[in-house]
């Protein structure tokens, strides 16, 4: 059943964003478990408590949740035509089985900066300053056997496009003149939110600059095709292993031990890098609509996710060098008015009361 569910929904990455993580991990790994010796018409919630719990122990939470929702996807799958798989219920589904709590945690991994604390200590003691952990990122990719890795994080920080999206890129959707990229996702079947073309149209992206910088760097010297890929690194799966091979590798061979102690290059994945162009982008374009169109992202909920402010950064940005009403009239906006000084006295109730002009003129009335 499996097997046939993999043939008919699978074929050619399948219509399913993700599918062909599912076909070579995800799957065998269902297979390789007790679960699969289970004969169907027994099969019940419990089994999949216990294939839960057998993952659970091995894999990370987010790992588990994507395979017990894939069994539920099988399931209910088989319960239809051809199958008729005769289950009243589906006993993987999320309301009788229930999934790791914190698999849906939100990550804020941005890349470290040297605080001005350690820029001081380092010029006391005469040594040389420490540097930002993306340059460690960039020297450590650039060691790369495949040339095209260091383009692919350049182009991640620069433009925040998703993974998917950048190895399916081509240049017929780069538009330099218009300063537009068009996203199309893998296997040209769209992007995460192809679903809404028909409503919203092509998924048409501004470019940024460093972008642009990127993009003229790796451009063929000898004229492009256009339906060549831009950065054509093979393979998204290798890629995330060469990724953290070259960011383990470079953490013990060429990261200072003090910076090792604050987590320079650990627990570090390329969709981190979507979340720190997002966060940078954010302080420029203050707008979250333009930056959504930016980014890709549907909903401000979904941009909140990604967006990860320097607190300290922010801290600096309020506290003002000095309280607003102690600065002179020229330095504020030019619709303040400056409050008029009136003094309270007693007046009967026949006494005119004074009027106070924004000019600063009092009238009676």
């Amino acid at each position: 059943m499996v097997q046939s569910f993999v043939d008919q929904r699978m074929q050619d990455g399948g219509l399913r964003r993700g599918a062909e993580e599912d076909r070579l991990g995800h799957i065998p790994a269902i297979l390789g478990d007790f679960i699969a010796d289970v004969v169907l018409s027994k099969l019940t919630s419990k089994s999949v408590v216990g294939f839960r719990d057998r993952q659970q122990s091995l894999y990370a939470p987010s790992t588990v949740v994507k395979r017990l929702n894939l069994l539920a996807t099988v399931l209910n799958w088989a319960r239809k035509d051809p199958w008729y798989l005769p289950l009243a219920v589906n006993p993987a589904s999320a309301d009788l089985v229930e999934r790791p709590s914190d698999a849906d945690a939100k990550r804020d991994r941005r890349l470290l900066v040297v605080s001005r604390a350690q820029l001081r200590h380092a010029a006391a003691r005469g040594e040389e300053p420490p540097k930002n952990e993306e340059e460690y990122l960039y020297d450590a990719v650039a060691r790369s056997e495949n040339k095209w890795d260091i383009w692919l994080v350049k182009w991640a920080i620069a433009q925040a496009m998703r993974q998917g999206e950048s190895f399916a890129l081509r240049w017929h959707d780069v538009d330099l003149d218009a300063k537009i990229v068009t996203g199309r996702g893998r296997h040209n079947r769209g992007t995460k939110n192809a679903k809404h073309r028909k409503e919203r149209g092509p998924e048409l992206r501004p470019l940024m600059p460093q972008a642009i910088a990127v993009l003229e760097a790796v451009m063929p010297v000898g004229g492009l095709q256009p339906s060549a890929l831009v950065f054509p690194a093979g393979s998204q799966m290798a890629f995330r292993v060469r990724f953290a091979r070259l960011l383990a590798r470079a953490r013990v061979r060429h990261i200072p031990a003090p910076l090792k102690e604050l987590g320079y290059l650990s627990d570090l994945t390329y969709h981190d890098l979507r979340h720190e162009s997002a966060s940078r982008l954010a302080e420029i374009y203050k707008n979250p609509l333009d930056l959504m169109r930016i980014t890709g992202h549907l909903d401000l909920k979904s941009l909140n996710r990604y967006y990860q402010p320097n607190l300290i950064h922010g801290s600096r940005n309020l506290q003002s060098p000095e309280p607003i009403e102690q600065r002179s009239v020229a330095e504020l906006p030019p619709l303040f008015v400056p409050p008029v000084t009136t003094f309270r006295r007693q007046r009967s109730p026949a006494q005119p009361v004074p009027f106070a002009y924004p000019s600063g003129e009092c009238r009676e009335m």
